[in-house]
């Protein structure tokens, strides 16, 4: 008696549990099947890439352009050097017949032109000027003279030891008058009224003005400071005038 209802507790628990198991089982399936979508999620979850803090814009493709031709480099110029000029002998400011003539020679021509006729009217200066003017280009006795500095020292009493001088006492160019060096450039421009004069009185002697008088006085002095003898070497001169203190004349008669 005791065995049978064991027995009947036994299939009684079994009839239990396999009508739990009847009655549970759909919801396990769900329980399952909601378990299995997680995991699946997860996994999803886990392969797609993490997204960083900043997410770089994408950019516009850059359209393509149509390469232009190099422009061909503009030729750089050699630079010209110009060479130094070597420095030269003073500039010459005046010329006269092709000479040249330097402001310091200007400068001692006046001194010479103002010391030997200063005290004579403007004609009487520019005569004394184209007197010396004409030995510097003369071919005859004054042939070796190179220069004017040359001519006044060869014959001019004013000039002692190259030293332009009225009465022994020396001069400078600032002690000349504006007269004289003005007629000192007249005579450098051509200005000779010897040539004229003394033409006319060729003339009017009977004598050659080509020979007396073509290319203006050569020589000229002072009558009242000139010593007797001399006076009379210079008494045979056929053609000459007297310009105030100054007589003037091209050939010396013997």
């Amino acid at each position: 008696m005791k065995n049978r209802s064991n027995k009947f507790v036994m299939f009684t628990i079994l009839v239990g549990i396999a009508f739990s198991i009847v009655l549970f089982q759909p919801y396990m399936a769900q329980a399952v099947q909601v378990r299995e979508n997680n995991l699946i999620e997860i996994e999803e979850q886990a392969s797609e890439p993490t997204p960083t803090a900043t997410q770089t814009p994408e950019q516009a493709p850059t359209p393509e352009t149509t390469p232009s031709a190099t422009p061909e480099p503009t030729p750089v110029p050699t630079p010209v050097v110009t060479p130094t000029p070597e420095p030269t002998a003073e500039p010459a400011m005046y010329e006269f017949e092709g000479y040249e003539i330097s402001q310091d020679e200007f400068e001692y021509f006046c001194m010479g032109v103002y010391a030997e006729a200063g005290n004579q009217d403007y004609e009487g200066q520019v005569s004394t000027a184209a007197v010396i003017l004409n030995r510097l280009i003369d071919t005859g006795d004054f042939k070796n003279v190179n220069n004017i500095y040359e001519v006044l020292g060869n014959g001019f009493s004013s000039v002692i030891n190259g030293k332009v001088t009225i009465c022994g006492a020396p001069i400078t160019f600032q002690d000349v008058s504006e007269e004289t060096i003005e007629a000192v450039k007249s005579a450098i421009n051509g200005e000779d009224p010897t040539e004229g004069r003394l033409w006319e009185i060729a003339e009017a002697t009977g004598n050659d003005p080509e020979e007396y008088a073509s290319g203006g006085a050569l020589y000229f002095y002072n009558p009242d400071r000139t010593s007797p003898e001399q006076l009379a070497y210079r008494a045979n001169i056929k053609v000459r005038y007297q310009l105030q203190n100054h007589i003037f004349y091209k050939v010396w008669d013997l």
